[in-house]
């Protein structure tokens, strides 16, 4: 009960921070404009120094799936400089300001009435921590039909949004693919955990659908819709789609830790390429 009632709060409220400091301002459906509420938010994140002066920032837009994707680009571009706007105007040196953008439309699963926390805006306090070239594994040394996990492929909680962090690392598969012609993968999608889908997601939920039936649908799609992100990805690159596939396995294969299988280990939380051919 007590879990409900927080995603019922994080749900219906303007702002809230997560664990890694980020700020979240949710919008109405189709609005960019900022609400007294909205600005209220923050202002609190003002005074108390959450967003400190002199201390860089950067602020990402998002929309969800109602309309179509240009102009959810759009509306996400929008929400994102009417909060960097209103930051200006309450004294914020546009130098710390470091990144303002706008991603688009979070991808699931068609729903008419959209996902309500997909309409925000990502306020990152510090800025977006700097990142450095990766090395991936010599993918043409592994075993065929074997697996390779990619570090630090992160995402936003709970979507197939790409965290900053995550371009070094694919970059790197970009580069061994174009490297190598003949190579074939399979990108395959993994999440740990199925408490925070159903909690979050509980406000979806048919009354003909069991719950943990339903977490599992969730936790299936999600990690399939991360598996094609990465696929994406390397095709907007100019991979060719031959060369290409992905699948998502939801909770079903868990990394093995001291001889149990531990579905509730991050370490689980991951994407891997699979060797089809070199």
């Amino acid at each position: 009960m007590h879990k409900c009632l927080i995603v019922l709060i994080m749900l219906m409220a303007h702002t809230a921070i997560a664990q890694n400091d980020t700020a979240t301002i949710y919008f109405g459906i189709g609005s960019y404009q900022l609400t007294t509420a909205q600005k209220k938010s923050i202002d609190s994140l003002l005074y108390h120094d959450v967003l400190a002066p002199g201390r860089r920032v950067g602020i990402i837009g998002y929309a969800d799936m109602v309309g179509d994707e240009k102009s959810n680009k759009e509306l996400s571009e929008k929400r994102a400089h009417a909060v960097a706007d209103y930051l200006q105007y309450m004294g914020v040196d546009t130098q710390f300001i470091e990144q303002v953008t706008g991603v688009g439309e979070v991808s699931r699963t068609e729903n008419s009435s959209g996902y309500p926390q997909d309409r925000k805006v990502a306020i990152i306090p510090g800025g977006f921590k700097k990142v450095k070239p990766v090395k991936l594994v010599d993918l043409t040394k592994v075993a065929m039909n074997a697996t390779v996990a990619l570090d630090n492929i992160l995402f936003e909680g709970g979507s197939d949004v790409f965290l900053r962090e995550s371009v070094p690392t694919l970059e790197a598969l970009y580069q061994t693919m174009r490297d190598n012609p003949n190579l074939k993968i399979r990108v395959e999608g993994h999440v740990c955990c199925i408490t925070f889908l159903r909690d979050t997601h509980k406000y979806l939920l048919k009354s003909d659908i069991k719950q943990d039936e339903f977490s599992k649908r969730l936790a299936d799609e999600l990690s399939t819709l991360r598996a094609k992100k990465v696929y994406q990805y390397l095709i907007k690159n100019g991979i060719d789609e031959s060369r290409l596939s992905y699948k998502g396995f939801g909770i079903s294969r868990p990394l093995i830790i001291d001889g149990k299988p531990n579905t509730g280990d991050e370490r689980n939380r991951r994407v891997e390429v699979r060797v089809l051919a070199k």
